[in-house]
């Protein structure tokens, strides 16, 4: 038998062990309930009791006893339990009575009886004339639940990670081929001798290539929040930069559909306590939503105001297709358009207002949308607390500096052969001088030269860009840009942990990987 402890005093079985404590015979000797009728009670109960002398000899088991216990009454009574269950006195089971024996005291613990193979709640009490009265639950039933909520629950975990890897490894692929798309697109868009209507078609795949990728964003951050995993880095934030932040990013968008865009800022808005890069998201999702939505001329107006209680809102009011009333409810719901229509004519996965209401949330936020029915408009209102003291956001460096630093030895280590060949082109053309490697064992053997910044994808055929990393740094001190498909926040830590200043997540372009590389220069 195994027995496990339980909390508590073992007080669940009534009044029986008040009753039977009473006088010198365990069934009572008079006084206010006699010997009769402390039996009928004994013999009637759905618990099971049996009564053992100081030589742990049965004196008496009730009904119940008997059927639970598959025992006998005439053939165990006045016969020592260790006798009818050999060495199950030296078992946790047999230990606990003789305890509850020996020190007069209550005990309440589970066990299971494995010739039976069922499992039993036991509460032990002390009894006059060094007895022990013992209570017998059968919790087989109630054990067997509990293992199959454990059980499912497992199950669920397991279900839950295999999920989040297929999203991840999903997230890799998708994402690793379009990275030398998009940096030789943003590299092309920057040859100011190109013909105006070359530039507009780059302009174009870069933007559809951003699209993808905010896509597939969607689906690991929806992941991440649902799961708890997202972790947001908070700082003082200009609430009207990133408005026209997003403004400018969502300028071609909004332009190609002759969409009006109005904006008015309230100059005393000061700053908001936030991750800045999810304030932006989320900014950017309603934005995007509004331009999506809104038909070619029609309006759409960005105002950001302060509230009576001091908090910060911004209102994005467009003069699109607008919201049904039955479908204002469920409208921040993920996966849900208000319309398989909408969703057959806009496209989308429907995530984006779903996001951006749990991120705002985490923000200690709200957002909320308002419509006047279908075709009338709609207009969403986001509130963000007063601000807390927090450190400033800082704004990057621009990648003009990167003219101070031309001649930067870089090693880039990409197994995606295009990729490599892309980058380290560009980057050559922009001053560096540029190595490149597929595996960890090239990126070693050319580390036995000096290297300043180490470009590294995280995955390699031989090993990993961590392990690359760790070993790199063992040779002499180098700075160092992590690329991967994988976005998880674990991956940014793994990345930080091995040595990596930076982690960019693919697919990224030549200016990017240019900006981290000024930010570990200028910092270092």
């Amino acid at each position: 038998m195994a027995s496990i402890p339980l909390k508590g005093d073992a007080s669940n079985a009534g009044d029986i062990p008040g009753l039977i404590s009473r006088g010198p015979d365990f069934l009572g000797s008079g006084g206010a309930m006699g010997k009769a009728e402390t039996a009928e009670i004994l013999e009637t109960m759905t618990l099971a009791f049996v009564a053992l002398d100081e030589q742990f000899r049965y004196i008496y088991l009730n009904a119940e006893a008997e059927r639970i216990l598959n025992l006998a009454r005439d053939q165990v009574l006045n016969h020592r339990l260790w006798d009818r269950f050999p060495g199950s006195e030296l078992t946790e089971f047999g230990r606990e009575l003789q305890r509850a024996m020996a020190g007069r005291i209550a005990i309440r613990f589970e066990t299971h009886y494995a010739p039976l193979d069922r499992w039993f709640e036991v509460n032990a009490y002390p009894m006059s004339g060094q007895r022990l009265g013992v209570f017998l639950r059968d919790v087989t039933e109630t054990k067997g639940i509990e293992a199959a909520l454990v059980a499912a629950k497992e199950s669920a975990e397991a279900a839950n990670r295999s999920k989040d890897r297929f999203l991840a490894v999903l997230s890799h692929e998708l994402r690793t081929p379009l990275s030398p798309v998009l940096m030789s697109v943003a590299a092309m868009a920057e040859d100011a001798t190109l013909p105006p209507g070359i530039h507009e078609e780059l302009v174009m795949i870069r933007r559809n290539i951003e699209l993808e990728t905010r896509l597939i964003d969607d689906l690991l951050d929806l992941s991440r929040i649902v799961s708890g995993k997202l972790l947001l880095h908070t700082r003082a934030v200009n609430l009207n930069e990133k408005v026209k932040n997003v403004a400018l990013i969502c300028r071609e968008q909004i332009l190609e559909k002759g969409i009006r865009l109005h904006i008015a800022l309230e100059p005393r808005i000061g700053r908001v306590t936030g991750d800045p890069s999810r304030i932006q998201q989320v900014l950017w999702n309603v934005l995007k939503n509004a331009a999506k939505f809104t038909p070619e001329g029609g309006e759409i107006h960005v105002t950001t105001r302060i509230t009576p209680e001091g908090c910060a809102q911004v209102v994005v009011r467009d003069s699109g297709i607008g919201i049904a009333p039955d479908k204002l409810p469920s409208i921040f719901d993920a996966f849900d358009q208000g319309d398989p229509n909408i969703t057959q004519q806009f496209g989308g996965l429907g995530l984006g207002l779903a996001i951006s209401k749990m991120l705002v949330e985490m923000h200690a936020g709200a957002i909320r949308a308002e419509s006047e029915g279908t075709g009338r408009g709609a207009t969403f209102v986001i509130t963000f607390p007063p601000a807390q003291e927090t450190a400033e956001e800082h704004t990057p460096k621009r990648p003009e500096e990167a003219a101070r630093v031309g001649g930067v030895r870089l090693l880039i280590v990409e197994d995606h052969a295009d990729t490599a060949r892309v980058l380290g082109r560009i980057m050559r053309q922009r001053g560096y001088t540029v190595r490149i490697a597929a595996t960890v064992k090239e990126a070693l053997e050319i580390l036995a030269e000096p290297v300043d910044v180490l470009v590294s994808d995280v995955g390699l055929p031989d090993g990993t860009g961590y392990e690359l990393m760790r070993r790199a740094r063992e040779i002499r001190p180098i700075m160092g840009v992590a690329m991967s498909g994988y976005g998880m926040e674990e991956d940014i830590v793994k990345s930080q942990e091995a040595g990596f200043s930076e982690h960019l997540v693919k697919p990224v372009d030549a200016t990017q990987i240019e900006e981290s590389i000024i930010r570990l220069l200028k910092g270092g």
